[in-house]
């Protein structure tokens, strides 16, 4: 007797073939491997560049003679660049493929990440800045999407989470280069490895990547890349050309290039909103703490290097927090999430209130990283496991385009926090809690939608 319903001879005589039962039935390597190590390897340059220009502000202060003010437009320009691409070129992978999105967004972001080290004022960093948050906004959103269209049901919320930890790990390396690189050859060499690696990688994911299972499925027009693709993730499956290809109960889809307007029908009416309530929240503490914690610890006394290496512990605490996520994820999903919310809240109150030594400061910060970078991290797996397939790209990238709104004015509330020589950290540490306080109500009101809808 066959092992399931797609190895049989009736198949091939025009069975419907379900995308979904066949990336669920197989076990999670060769092919699947490789698809999740390169977006990992994607999501790692793009977690370095977005924090590049926080871990290089410190130098181009000194070096470019510009105000801590006026640094902040070159700060949040990029973020606003981001706002326009998630949701700009999440909207292209809907309808033109995950693969050829990602390929997009990086050309784009790794070509003006390479000329923001040629800049020399703070109006050419923001205009550069700003090109250069298009193209990295939208990786993330087609990254995830990509991701969890690869992964077996059992698994999908724990493989999509370890993917997107690549952007903590990012994040982490930049503030290492930052302190080992910077101080002898200078704040571009920043910007010159931030740009040359999403080139490499555009270039291995032309030649290497395939797309999503489950977008060629909803595009009969390249059902010859979904045949190849199918007998690539089952070798020996029987395909003819009246065999119907569909997309499976798990990804709940029909049809392709819904409106944005789908994202405000049926459950998702409170839950997008809410959603996207979230996503500013938690971005707004994260980019306000990133973008300003290096200059802020100087103004404290730290050293420069040291300061770079703190930030680089809020980093690696988000990555920690990311596997930490990935691991048990799937059975918390949402309830993780308010979790990781309170035990940030917990932790800036505490680094607000009392000045803590280097040591124990460096720990507080692992755990700030652990519990609110590890919250974004389970928010955008979650946010890309709630809509199906054929508006997940879609979904995530307003999600993120709209929480852009949290990243842009993190900075800018920074700059106002530390418009004056005597702010130092514990001033940072204090203005995020209300935005987390605001997310945690969100989280919690998801929970009860999730919870309501079956969702």
């Amino acid at each position: 007797m066959p092992d399931s319903p797609f190895d049989t001879p009736a198949m091939a005589r025009g069975q419907a073939i379900d995308v979904g039962h066949i990336v669920d039935d197989q076990p999670v390597f060769g092919l699947y491997l490789k698809v999740f190590a390169i977006l990992f390897l994607t999501l790692l340059a793009d977690g370095f560049d977005l924090q590049a220009m926080g871990y290089a502000a410190p130098a181009i202060v000194r070096d470019l003679g510009i105000a801590r003010g006026a640094l902040a437009s070159a700060l949040s320009a990029g973020l606003v660049g981001v706002l326009i691409g998630a949701p700009a070129i999440g909207w292209f992978g809907d309808r033109f493929g995950r693969r050829n999105a990602i390929i997009l967004g990086s050309v784009l972001y790794g070509s003006f990440c390479i000329a923001t080290g040629w800049a020399d004022t703070a109006t050419e960093l923001a205009i550069l800045r700003f090109l250069t948050g298009i193209g990295l906004g939208g990786v993330l959103p087609n990254v995830i999407a990509l991701a969890a269209e690869f992964s077996p049901g059992r698994v999908r919320p724990m493989m999509t989470a370890l993917v997107t930890v690549g952007i903590s790990f990012g994040g982490a390396i930049a503030g290492v280069a930052a302190a080992t690189l910077v101080p002898a050859q200078g704040w571009p060499i920043l910007f010159q490895i931030g740009g040359a690696a999403p080139l490499l990688l555009a270039i291995l994911i032309w030649f290497v990547l395939p797309e999503s299972p489950s977008f060629l499925a909803l595009h009969p027009n390249r059902r010859a890349e979904m045949v190849a693709l199918l007998r690539r993730i089952k070798p020996g499956l029987a395909v003819s050309d009246t065999s119907l290809i569909v997309v499976g109960p798990n990804d709940h889809a029909t049809t392709s290039g819904q409106p944005a307007a789908s994202l405000f029908e049926g459950p998702y009416r409170l839950i997008t909103p809410l959603v996207w309530m979230l996503f500013v929240g938690v971005l707004m503490s994260i980019y306000l703490l990133s973008s300003w914690l290096p200059l802020a610890l100087e103004s404290s006394g730290m050293s420069p290097k040291g300061a770079a290496v703190m930030n680089s512990m809020l980093q690696f605490g988000g990555a920690a927090g990311g596997i930490v996520v990935a691991v048990i994820l799937g059975r918390w999903r949402w309830r993780l999430v308010v979790a990781l919310l309170g035990g940030a809240w917990a932790i800036l109150g505490l680094l607000s209130a009392v000045a803590l030594p280097d040591v124990w400061l460096a720990v507080g910060l692992g755990f700030c990283g652990v519990s609110l970078i590890g919250s974004q991290t389970a928010i955008n797996t979650s946010a890309g496991l709630i809509y199906p397939a054929a508006m997940r790209a879609k979904g995530v990238g307003f999600a993120l385009g709209v929480g852009r709104l949290g990243s842009i004015s993190g900075p800018l509330i920074g700059a106002l926090v530390l418009g004056g020589a005597s702010a130092g950290a514990q001033d940072l540490f204090l203005v995020p809690l209300l935005p987390l306080g605001i997310a945690f109500v969100a989280a919690l009101a998801i929970v009860r939608l999730v919870r309501q809808r079956g969702l």
